[in-house]
């Protein structure tokens, strides 16, 4: 049985915040089956305070009963309305609606069943709901991604496609942090509708995420022809990285790496381990390959999507010059007020155009320490190839 929403609410800050809330309902479970503990950690993470009394009563009897699971509660709390003024994704969308829709619009809607055990976007593509917490959503057929999907905003899937418009005879695109890697199967799959080969590369540093690739590169008829899958993680130059593996792949995205040198409590690698600890099985050595090496040799690449949890700076800046020579356009998550400054900086003084951006967001922690609610987005476009 398909199952249908109209333009719904699971956007990219609500699935990051959501599975940072699993992530730490899973830590609280391990600790404690009081119920109430776990509800108050709930309420603190996504609203910033306490339960009231009349939410606290009725989640406990609603638990009691076994009405709602512990991931339903956590998506009542992260659809209500004070969770979306608190952080204020439902007015951040990056786009128009009539601009989206015209991009959109160019590519043929997938009009049939949905797949139990899969969520299916407006392209066809599917991605499994066990290897990105939607277990609930099994079966879903999304409708046009405004404002988003369950892992994307509009802006980042007018990125893709426009990239796909863009594109002639070919259409090649690079993700850089690909988890299971749904940039490069919507950009594979929007560049077949339009009658172009393709060919994707998606980096992933976590081998549990790499398998997760491969299984959604299968269930998307990307042959392995046009796909070159690569395990590692993207910096500065080449050598060799730390990484944290996930115990269990489904429950963890947004980890970071940890370059010659770095690795202390202060940093992204540092900040991810010290919240995620209980679900990293180990900290791997993984190759660090330079975007300058994963450019040598493919010529003119139409796409660079990157979202790799806050060393897009360093790489930007000093990849600069060589993306400017191949690339056509660009699509970076940004993870902080700084980042967002700095690609500002950067990329006009090289000749691209700003097509979209949105900054990334921050709250206070419990501690009064600023930390990351959502991505920025911003793309860019080099002119020389238009």
């Amino acid at each position: 049985m398909s199952h249908r929403f109209a333009n719904h609410a699971f956007i990219e800050v609500y699935y990051h915040i959501k599975t940072e809330m699993e992530h730490i309902v899973i830590e609280e479970q391990s600790k404690t089956s009081n119920a109430k503990d776990i509800i108050i950690a709930a309420y603190r993470g996504l609203l910033g305070r306490d339960p009231d009394k009349n939410g606290m009563s009725s989640y406990l009897e609603l638990l009691k009963k076994n009405s709602i699971s512990y991931e339903e509660l956590i998506r009542q709390i992260s659809t209500s309305d004070e969770f979306k003024t608190i952080h204020g994704y439902i007015h951040t969308y990056g786009s128009s609606r009539r601009e989206a829709m015209d991009v959109f619009r160019q590519f043929r809607k997938y009009e049939g069943p949905g797949r139990a055990g899969f969520v299916t976007n407006f392209l066809g593509c599917v991605s499994n709901v066990n290897h990105v917490g939607l277990a609930s959503h099994s079966g879903l057929v999304e409708s046009f991604p405004f404002p988003g999907n369950f892992h994307g905003a509009a802006l980042e899937w007018i990125a893709v496609l426009r990239s796909v418009l863009d594109a002639r005879e070919r259409f090649s695109m690079i993700e850089l942090g690909a988890g299971w890697a749904p940039w490069s199967a919507i950009g594979y799959a929007a560049a077949k509708q339009k009658g172009l080969s393709a060919h994707v590369t998606p980096i992933e540093g976590d081998r549990g995420h790499i398998d997760y690739i491969h299984h959604s590169f299968r269930e998307n008829s990307i042959p392995d022809s046009d796909a070159d899958v690569i395990h590692g993680v993207i910096g500065v130059e080449d050598g060799v990285a730390r990484f944290p593996r996930a115990a269990q792949a489904g429950h963890v995205y947004g980890a970071a790496a940890a370059f010659s040198g770095e690795g202390n409590d202060g940093d992204a690698f540092g900040t991810f381990v010290r919240h995620h600890g209980g679900l990293v099985a180990e900290i791997e050595e993984v190759t660090c390959y330079s975007l300058a090496t994963i450019l040598n040799g493919k010529g003119t690449i139409d796409l660079i999507h990157c979202d790799i949890q806050g060393a897009e700076g360093d790489l930007f800046e000093h990849h600069i010059d060589v993306v400017t020579k191949q690339v056509k356009r660009v699509f970076i998550g940004t993870h902080s007020a700084d980042l967002d400054r700095r690609l500002i900086s950067l990329f006009p003084k090289h000749g691209w155009v700003c097509e979209g951006i949105v900054a990334a967001k921050t709250r206070d922690d419990p501690h009064g320490d600023p930390m990351l609610a959502a991505d920025g987005d911003q793309v860019w476009r080099n002119p020389a190839f238009f």
